[in-house]
């Protein structure tokens, strides 16, 4: 069984609940893995997968939290204290380019998001446009979703 097949099984059968939790470390997946499976993965491989998952962010390294309970989270805590907050609630240090790349992150809009505002108010930001997550799309490139917002009435302001 490789790393992939590993956490996809972990999630599936609910023994990390993605629904229930706000964060995981991968040393704490490693002991999990191992017990419920025999399975021994190193904290990079495990790490890895995270990273590549949508859904979770790391903010500090081999802790990562779920995107959009991040996102509720910080939701009251202005920019500036997102720090204090952050090292203070996780126990963690954070860097200023460690806080650059989870803002980022966090308020970045998938193209679902632009569309469903776009379909209600009948026109989109351009900065939204230029920093939409390519990656949580089916497009390839921001030309297609301009077409793909225009085709569909909304204008882009």
């Amino acid at each position: 069984m490789d790393i992939k097949d590993a956490m996809e099984k972990l999630f599936n059968e609910k023994i990390v609940n993605i629904e229930e939790i706000e964060e995981i470390r991968s040393g704490k997946l490693k002991t999990i893995l191992f017990t419920k499976y025999n399975i021994e993965f190193s904290l990079k491989e495990i790490s890895g997968f995270l990273r590549d998952k949508i859904e979770f962010i790391e903010i500090s390294t081999n802790l990562f939290i779920i995107k959009e309970k991040l996102k509720s989270i910080l939701k009251n805590v202005e920019k500036q204290n997102y720090k204090h907050f952050l090292e203070n609630r996780y126990l963690v240090l954070l860097k200023d380019d460690d806080l650059e790349a989870i803002d980022k992150k966090i308020n970045r809009k998938t193209y679902e998001e632009i569309l469903r505002y776009g379909l209600d108010n009948f026109y989109v930001k351009e900065e939204w446009v230029r920093d939409i997550d390519l990656e949580e799309s089916e497009f390839y490139d921001r030309d297609e979703i301009i077409q793909d917002l225009y085709a569909k009435g909304i204008k882009i302001k």
